[in-house]
């Protein structure tokens, strides 16, 4: 009965034993199994990626604000402010010009600065961009544009533009050139193209750093011998650095590229601007490159990029950087009507009042902000008027003195 009871007892545990071997077994083999969570996790890579990628809605050069739709979730738009400090970066990292960014490219925003201003725009290299695309057929009631031999899908979200402006998809002509972007499968945005030509610059090197006016709405940084793209037209250029510039008339041609000498436009040099400041605000205090200036005063500045700092009590403080290029200008300050401030900056999520102004022949130019005219040479104005708290540090791009100092609001 002894020994049966030892074979009974060991015969279970040699079962047990077994049923071990059994499981360990299957352990072993487990990690050869297919594991789902190994997608899950590619997918959410790719959604962490999709997230991060912005398409720019609007550009605004004016105001220095850009908005982009989050590719994520296209109900999410948001608008943030740029300046001189913003890198702009091409989808390989290296610098380039704010001119190449357009409505409808995918980027990718660096962090917010203590100025609340963008860090950085990159162009992004997550997505793909057809341009100079020709070969195409729209089928609109399938929702589907083939480029050669590959189709793709238009979605809801999808988005056309001709010439800056938002169009629809029954406005592309079958003629038209387009730039295709999209992600994977489906197409971001489309925009025609027909009608660009190119700028290509010459004799750069007294101007790098400083900044190319296009007419009143493409400012660029100048970075060397470079060409940049716009509508076909013609416009008045620009530039102003270190005591020298000038202004051009240049037309731009459908698919050709212009070039521009700046030595043509620098001029003999150093050049100054005789320029005098108004104000009918008590004790206002400007500073110009960190230098106290008279009011009423008229002083020699030269042409290039200089500091402006205003500031009075009971008003907002700020900071920006002017480029001067005319021969003279007086400036007027007047304070904005408390009403129009807020309704513009309830329009922006920069804080931005819009600056319409118009000028003559003779210089003078006006907003609904302030006035100041100048007594010879045109300008005009490319930047924003901004209001911002107390001490905030902002920069502004400006083509002579005008309609700058009128941001001061209570």
């Amino acid at each position: 009965m002894k020994e049966m009871k030892t074979k009974l007892i060991l015969g279970l545990v040699l079962v047990m034993m077994a049923v071990g071997l059994v499981g360990c077994k299957e352990k072993k083999r487990e990690p050869f199994t297919y594991r789902a969570p190994a997608k899950q996790e590619a997918d959410d890579d790719k959604q962490q990626e999709s997230e991060d990628l912005q398409e720019i809605v609007d550009f605004n050069m004016e105001e220095e604000t850009i908005a982009v739709m989050s590719l994520d979730n296209p109900s999410h738009v948001v608008r943030y402010r740029y300046n001189l400090t913003t890198k702009f970066l091409n989808k390989y990292g290296d610098s380039t010009s704010s001119v190449n960014f357009v409505k409808g490219m995918v980027v990718e925003l660096g962090e917010v600065t203590s100025a609340s201003v963008l860090s950085s725009i990159q162009i992004s290299d997550k997505v793909w961009d057809y341009d100079k695309v020709d070969n195409y057929l729209i089928d609109a009631a399938s929702n589907k544009l083939s480029i050669g031999q590959s189709d793709y899908r238009i979605l809801e979200s999808t988005k056309f533009y001709s010439d800056g402006n938002e169009i629809t998809l029954a406005d592309i002509s079958p003629d038209d050139v387009l730039r295709v972007i999209g992600l994977d499968n489906n197409i971001i945005s489309v925009m025609v193209t027909t009608g660009h030509g190119y700028l290509q610059l010459r004799n750069s090197e007294v101007f790098i750093g400083s900044m190319m006016f296009v007419g009143n709405g493409i400012v660029a940084t100048i970075t060397g011998d470079m060409q940049i793209e716009v509508p076909e037209g013609t416009y008045s250029i620009t530039v102003a650095n270190n005591g020298y510039g000038g202004t051009g008339e240049y037309t731009v041609l459908r698919g050709q590229v212009t070039e521009i000498d700046l030595n043509a436009l620098k001029g003999e040099g150093p050049k100054v601007c005789r320029l005098k400041f108004e104000s009918s605000v008590a004790n206002v205090q400007v500073y110009l490159d960190d230098v106290q200036v008279a009011i009423g005063q008229e002083m020699e500045v030269k042409y290039g990029r200089h500091k402006l700092s205003v500031q009075a009590e009971g008003y907002t403080s700020w900071t920006k950087v002017l480029v001067v290029n005319s021969a003279s200008a007086t400036v007027s300050l007047d304070l904005e009507d408390e009403n129009t401030t807020d309704a513009a900056t309830n329009n922006s999520t920069s804080n931005s009042s819009d600056s319409n102004s118009s000028n003559n022949s003779s210089g003078n130019s006006s907003s609904n902000s302030g006035n100041t005219s100048s007594s010879s040479g045109n300008s005009s104005n490319s930047g924003a008027n901004s209001s911002a708290d107390s001490n905030t540090s902002q920069l502004d791009y400006l083509t002579t003195i005008r309609d700058m100092l009128s941001t001061l609001t209570k």
